[in-house]
């Protein structure tokens, strides 16, 4: 190379290494890094040669045109399937900052009628229940009000009529609350899934809440390892943002849903949060999706766990602007919209959007109006006033619906056909349906439930079951079983028995829990 030439070169080197552009923030060590650790999926533009066909751009410019001027009222019907999810979390967070804050904890109780078939169920899918059976032991998970210092407990017992079976106890399940701004934890439900025992328990703190204007409710899941019944141990423990609503379980997968209120503009708290053994696990922008029309800042939060691992199933998912009521198939979870006057039962309007999540590929679209309108808006009015309480439950063509009369204060079942034409009816009369302990045994498939129930006389309560079986349209009382003693906290179906279990918290631990076995 000449000398003249390799002088040029040099200037050129010199006016380049002069004037390095300076690297763009969005390239910044800390940011990729931060974008690495969310499992960020930056857009790629793919590169297209360009054809030199003037007339063919021409006339697809005219096209573009044409259907510019034709979806310009409505350009998301061109996409009609996708939901709306966010770029950055500074996006999400300057949506969250446009919306209303909720007030902490305010989803609390629902009062009202019930006026929902919420038992709506697909026989491949397991409800929650704070008594479970695998039809050799019983598991009952217990919330002791009697006292302030290890409240929660789980109960495995053998089942042996006429003994109490006492097998094992696991206990200290959760911190005790020593002072007010400490969290309180209450179990709430159990699923058995073969060697896997999995508990819910709803961690919460109302003084925390208030003091620091955020959200302090989250679900616990723990799930145990019960292979060795007389000693169970701790496999994996989840923590999850929001007040715990509903599970369910579909063979060893179980899904979790809470309604987590965003009630501050702290971007430390905007995007829920899942914990595994202490672990934060950050949710990625890819599985948090938004409403629409979307008001308030809340989200529905869904989380799956494969109880055998104690790994998630998949990832977390949240929806904004999204309600914790869940319906699941066996193929689908469904997650409405919230509907203004929900977190008081009810709902102002009917639901008119709805997500899913088809669980054979996690994919999250929206629910057709057929779906919403077969799982969400299933109200089902019986013009008997606000002054009857009532729950419907789906029996094969059929609608079972368990009512109390708040002026007479007399429970009933009726059965309706479809039409809610009444088939057949039963007055319980002398005694009532202890409904609030969640121990109505239901059995869909035979036309078996259980209800325990209580008769009082001058001195005191006698508890009991009462059987009923509905075949024919018809209601026939099969079995009326009364006992003497202490209150009964639930009871449960199994193939040919009805169980009643009960507490007797005067006992030590071993001796405490009770349980009858009746054949039906």
């Amino acid at each position: 190379m000449r000398k003249k030439d390799l002088d040029n070169l040099n200037v050129i080197k010199t006016k380049f290494d002069n004037n390095i552009p300076d690297i763009p923030p969005s390239l910044a060590e800390n940011r990729i890094k931060y974008k690495i650790l969310l499992n960020t999926q930056h857009r790629t533009i793919p590169f297209k040669p360009v054809l030199n066909y003037k007339p063919i751009i021409s006339a697809a410019a005219c096209f573009v045109l044409i259907l510019c001027a034709v979806f310009a009222v409505n350009w998301y019907s061109l996409n009609a399937d996708k939901v709306t999810t966010f770029g950055s979390y500074d996006e999400l967070n300057s949506r969250i900052t446009a919306l209303d804050k909720c007030p902490p904890g305010e989803y609390g109780g629902h009062g009202g009628p019930a006026k929902t078939v919420h038992q709506k169920r697909d026989a491949n899918v397991e409800f929650p229940a704070a008594i479970k059976t695998d039809g050799e032991y019983i598991y009952f998970a217990d919330y002791d009000t009697e006292t302030n210092i290890n409240r929660n407990k789980i109960y495995i017992c053998k089942l042996e009529n006429g003994s109490n079976g006492f097998v094992a106890l696991i206990d200290h399940l959760a911190p005790d609350m020593v002072d007010e701004y400490d969290d309180s934890y209450e179990i709430r439900d159990l699923f058995v899934y073969n060697n896997r025992l999995a508990i819910i328990m709803n961690k919460y703190n109302p003084m925390s809440a208030d003091k620091y204007k955020r959200d302090f409710n989250a679900a616990v899941i723990k799930i145990y390892d019960i292979t060795d019944k007389s000693n169970p141990f701790l496999i994996t423990e989840y923590e999850q943002s929001g007040e715990y609503f509903e599970s369910r379980m579909i063979e060893n997968t179980l899904f979790v849903s809470t309604n987590y209120e965003v009630a501050t503009d702290d971007t430390e708290y905007t995007v829920p949060r899942i914990y595994q053994d202490g672990e934060s696990l950050i949710l990625s922008l890819k599985d948090i999706a938004c409403f629409d029309n979307v008001k308030a800042s809340q989200y529905a939060v869904l989380t799956s766990i494969d109880v055998e691992s104690g790994n998630q199933a998949e990832n977390t998912k949240a929806f904004l602007g999204g309600s914790p009521k869940i319906y699941c198939t066996k193929d689908y979870i469904y997650i409405n919209e919230y509907v203004e006057g929900e977190r008081f039962g009810d709902p102002e309007h009917d639901v008119a959007s709805a997500m899913k999540i088809n669980l054979q590929n996690n994919k999250i679209s929206f629910a057709s109006a057929e779906e919403i309108d077969a799982y969400a808006n299933v109200k089902i009015e019986l013009g008997k006033g606000t002054s009857y309480a009532y729950d419907i439950y789906p029996i094969g063509e059929n609608y079972l619906c368990i009512g109390d009369d708040l002026n007479t204060f007399q429970n009933e079942i009726i059965l309706y056909d479809k039409a809610l034409n009444v088939l057949d009816s039963f007055n319980f009369e002398d005694m009532s349906i202890m409904s609030n302990l969640g121990d109505f045994a239901f059995d869909a498939q035979r036309g078996v439930c259980a209800f325990a129930v209580y008769k009082p006389d001058e001195i005191k309560r006698n508890y009991g079951i009462i059987t009923v079986a509905i075949n024919d349209n018809k209601i026939t009382v099969t079995n009326e079983f009364m006992y003497d003693g202490y209150n009964p906290v639930g009871c449960l179906i199994t193939s040919d028995s009805v169980i009643e279990v009960f507490v007797d918290y005067t006992k030590p631990d071993d001796d405490r829990i009770e349980f009858k076995i009746n054949k039906y």
